[in-house]
């Protein structure tokens, strides 16, 4: 996920729980089943944001292991080459 994705996101929740917050506080009646539309949507938002940022955190620490897992491989690759061109092949 960007930087920008993760602001743009950042922002969509915070501007929904500000509207959210606001409206509890006023007389809602006219607008009463489109608020309650956009709470619906908001909060599946909400979670489905959560699942997002831990499935990056997740994706950072597995690329971690990927890139330490790369690097012995890359040494074992450079013995292996150096002991076969030392034995002749």
């Amino acid at each position: 996920m960007s930087k920008h994705q993760t602001l743009r996101s950042h922002n969509y929740l915070v501007v929904g729980n500000q509207l959210l917050r606001v409206a509890k506080g006023l007389d809602t009646r006219l607008v009463k089943s489109r608020l309650t539309a956009f709470d619906k949507v908001h909060h599946a938002f909400v979670v489905a944001q959560a699942g997002v940022i831990k499935a990056a955190a997740s994706l950072r620490r597995q690329q971690s292991v990927v890139d330490e897992c790369a690097q012995v491989q890359a040494d074992a690759l450079s013995r292996l080459a150096s002991a076969l061109v030392g034995d002749g092949l």
